[in-house]
């Protein structure tokens, strides 16, 4: 196994401010290990760092489930891709009212399935100065989110760190009255083009988001209201997000989803 190397980071604090933290380790491939494996890791990495933090007498971040799926969505991106790099729309997809935010981010192939390579990962985050930074930063809520490359047996591993002004506002104050499930409409055929209608929501949101997944995985740019059926689509679900977001009020999640025949 090749050792780990981490990549400079920089640091946080700023409102809407984003820390670019990678680390990269690589090695060589190994069997698939069983499906839940990659909930496991997720709590393990959880667990590791508020450990972490109590050694240096910080409380403990709360897993956020919001901010959970913004790192589950991008570590997919970055599987699908096979490049390490930060998500330039960790500010936009966060929930509403953080005050700072941070992400690390990094991977590790060869170490034997997903919890090994999760574990390796948070390894090289703790040995890294810019890392620990945003491990012992001033947040109250984390995502995490662990993807799995079973061929190469590769995990892509996001911490997404918000901090918001108390625990009891970590998560906004107001929900939706309103918020109706998403609709596809449109031919869900090759070369077809299928949209999001989001219905009427109260009070209207400042913004929708939108993402399309190909059997549970994010298809790398489809983030418009608008997704034209590929190939690599035929004999598979494609599922919608719609994200309803407004200032004060907790971002909603609602979906549609469609087979491609």
């Amino acid at each position: 196994m090749r050792p780990v190397t981490p990549v400079p980071a920089r640091r946080l604090i700023p409102l809407a401010s984003l820390v670019a933290l990678v680390t990269v380790i690589a090695t060589t491939a190994v069997p698939s290990p069983p499906a839940d494996a990659a909930t496991s890791a997720v709590t393990s990495v959880l667990d590791r760092t508020n450990s972490y933090r109590a050694s240096k007498g910080l409380a403990k971040l709360r897993l956020h489930p919001v901010i959970e799926d913004v790192a589950v969505d991008w570590s997919s991106v970055m599987r699908s891709k096979r490049s390490l790099a930060h998500n330039p729309r960790v500010g936009v997809e966060m929930p509403d009212g953080a005050r700072a935010s941070g992400e690390n981010v990094g991977y590790a192939c060869g170490y034997g399935g997903v919890q090994h390579n999760a574990n390796a990962v948070m390894s090289a985050w703790l040995q890294s100065s810019g890392h620990r930074a945003n491990i012992l930063g001033k947040y109250t809520d984390i995502g995490i989110g662990i993807t799995y490359d079973s061929v190469r047996d590769c995990v892509w591993a996001t911490q997404d760190f918000g901090r918001y002004t108390t625990r009891a506002t970590a998560v906004p104050l107001y929900k939706f009255t309103e918020a109706p499930r998403g609709r596809i409409f449109g031919t869900p055929a090759v070369g077809r083009t299928l949209t999001a209608a989001h219905g009427d929501w109260s009070p209207n949101p400042d913004r929708y988001l939108y993402r399309w997944y190909r059997d549970g995985v994010r298809i790398v740019g489809a983030t418009d209201r608008r997704y034209t059926v590929t190939k690599a689509d035929k004999g598979h679900t494609i599922t919608l997000r719609i994200y309803g977001q407004r200032d004060g009020y907790q971002t909603t999640i609602r979906g549609a989803r469609v087979s491609v025949s």
